[in-house]
Parts: structure tokens; C-alpha cells; sequence
């Protein structure tokens, strides 16, 4: 038994010992491929890079769910913060007729995966955001299309999502 705890703690201490000297490389997990991959029913203009989506959704996204890493680049996908990143990843987004879908990812020991659904506001206004959904194991495209028909599991929308 003393062996043992000795063992944990000895562990600990070289993990502790290479991660403040810089000799743990940081870890990027791999972009969900089945997300990446998934394909639409519907005319669906697909979009692979945060920084391709127009000014108006990325304002949303700045303001309900903050700051969003690139997909593939590094993010704080643990609750073990080595350096500053955001906790959040972009996945995926797409355009279809005047409605857009986002997808990222949220790190940590409750890691999840969000989509929200923007699109213009009663009167043909400033896009807003109308449905999301947490997933975690349904594809990508059938939550997408779920929300964008209006079949949400979520029933409520709280003002932050994050």
C-alpha cells in the first residue's frame, strides 16, 4: 500500500515537473472527423473556417458564446489550463437559405459539443438566435437538420449557452 501511493505521487510529480518546464508538448485533440464529414439533405453552403463566416455571425457568437478557436487549432480541451486558449473550438458552419448553423465544441471534464441555428428575426431583422442543441453521439447533420425544422430538444433558450 505505501508502494503504492508512492507510485501516484511520484507521477504526479514528474507530470507536474515537465508540464511547468515545457516538456509536455501541448495536446490538440483531433476535430471531430464525423462532424467534418457528415453530409446535408438539403442545399447546404458549408463553411470550414471561423474566420469565413460574415461579420453578423461572428458578432453573435462573440457575444452568447466567446471566444472560439480555429477548427483543428489548440483550445483548452481540459480543465487543466497550460497557457491561455479559448475553451472552445469552431467545428463546422453553414448557410442554408437565410438560416446558418454553427457547431464547436466546449472543452473540459463536461465536454460537449453545441449547434446553434441563426437566422433573421420576425420581421425579416438581424439575425438572432432561434434553436440550439447540445450533442454528444447523433450526427452532426441530423441535429442540424432536426433544428432547422424546428424539432429542437431543448425547449427553452437560455440567454448564455456557453
Amino acid at each position: 500500500m505505501r508502494h503504492a501511493r508512492l507510485g501516484y505521487w511520484s507521477a504526479v510529480a514528474v507530470a507536474f515537473f515537465m508540464a511547468s518546464s515545457g516538456a509536455v508538448a501541448d495536446y490538440v485533440p483531433p476535430t471531430p472527423a464525423e462532424d467534418v464529414a457528415c453530409a446535408f439533405h438539403r442545399p447546404m453552403r458549408d463553411i470550414e473556417r471561423l474566420a469565413s463566416l460574415p461579420a453578423p455571425v461572428r458578432q453573435i457568437l462573440d457575444a452568447h458564446v466567446g471566444p472560439m478557436a480555429e477548427r483543428g487549432a489548440f483550445f483548452n480541451s481540459t480543465d487543466v489550463i497550460l497557457r491561455e486558449a479559448p475553451g472552445r473550438r469552431f467545428i463546422r458552419a453553414g448557410e442554408s437559405g437565410s438560416k446558418w448553423f454553427v457547431a464547436y465544441e466546449t472543452g473540459g471534464i463536461a465536454y460537449h459539443k453545441t449547434a446553434i441555428i441563426l437566422a433573421p428575426g420576425d420581421r425579416g431583422g438581424e439575425l438572432q438566435v432561434t434553436a440550439h442543441s447540445g450533442y454528444y453521439k447523433r450526427p452532426l447533420c441530423a441535429v442540424v437538420e432536426d433544428l432547422l425544422d424546428g424539432r429542437s430538444p431543448d425547449k427553452g433558450l437560455p440567454q448564455d449557452f456557453r
